[in-house]
């Protein structure tokens, strides 16, 4: 399983997670909340992914 995939779902899972969080939490549903939720939405998918990717490097021999 490659280290973007391993990403994605990782993300996906995350935006579940921020979607239910949106839609659960109190929070004004204001277009700044939107974007603020999408950016960090984004943010940790990226985050995430570099983790993973560099985890497998520092796991390949040599």
């Amino acid at each position: 399983m490659g280290s973007v995939k391993k990403g994605l779902l990782i993300g996906s899972i995350l935006v579940i997670v921020y979607a239910f969080l949106w839609f659960t939490e109190p929070v004004e549903k204001t277009v700044t909340n939107a974007i603020i939720y999408s950016l960090l939405t984004v943010l940790t998918c990226y985050l995430v992914t570099s983790y993973i990717r560099r985890m497998e490097k520092d796991g390949e021999p040599g």
